[in-house]
């Protein structure tokens, strides 16, 4: 059984991964923190943190891209609701180099940003029960 009253459930946000400045163990072992979301990475990518492979506690991760300068130019949009939060990348354009700003864009410009565009990352508020022993 989840955790299912919302002033009791925590997502945490922060510019650099987790396990880059040290707080996977905190993170993970807080029982009703179900997420975490960092941009320093500048690529939407989605993953978990655990704390050692014996640990049966993950909690899920999103990357978020700069709104600008090297990453997808856009914003995000998150909701929540009684068991999950939302979070959708609304993508624009991507960041072109300005050494290239004479340069034409690659032909699957477009593409690129269609793609990314309206992706979504779903944060249950279940933590799954042993992610890595399955």
């Amino acid at each position: 059984m989840g955790v299912t009253r919302r002033e009791f459930i925590a997502g945490i946000g922060a510019h650099h991964d987790a396990r880059e400045v040290g707080i996977v163990k905190e993170i993970v072992t807080a029982p009703t923190v179900f997420g975490y979301i960092f941009g320093h990475d500048h690529a939407i990518a989605e993953g978990f943190l655990h704390d050692g492979y014996s640990n049966s506690q993950t909690v899920q991760t999103a990357t978020l891209p700069s709104g600008g300068y090297w990453g997808d130019i856009g914003y995000a949009l998150f909701r929540t609701f009684d068991d999950r939060a939302e979070l959708t990348f609304r993508q624009t354009d991507f960041y072109f180099n300005r050494r290239w700003a004479d340069r034409p864009r690659p032909k699957n410009w477009q593409e690129r940003v269609r793609m990314h565009d309206g992706r979504r990352v779903t944060f249950w508020y279940d933590k799954p029960g042993n992610f890595y022993k399955g």
